[in-house]
């Protein structure tokens, strides 16, 4: 099995997380394997669907905070 790519990300106390990103057609997503909470810059903006549903729909967003143990869901942006 091969190793998943990383993004670096920050903790709340200013050190350093390696998240794990695995891309997919339409978008990504980010696992937090850590124990610690961390916030990722992406670069550029996506839709969060980690917490979408009928009551709320995905946020665009360029940064997100990923839970300790927890994952993020992002789509691409379509653009015209």
């Amino acid at each position: 099995m091969s190793e998943l790519p990383t993004l670096a990300c920050k903790t709340r106390s200013g050190g350093q997380l390696n998240i794990e990103r695995r891309n997919y057609e339409n978008g990504f997503v980010l696992v937090n394997p850590n124990k610690e909470a961390g916030e990722c810059a992406l670069g550029e903006s996506f839709y969060d669907v980690s917490v979408a549903d009928w009551d709320h729909p995905p946020r665009r967003v360029d940064r997100v905070e990923i839970g300790a143990r927890d994952a993020a869901f992002l789509i691409n942006v379509v653009r015209n």
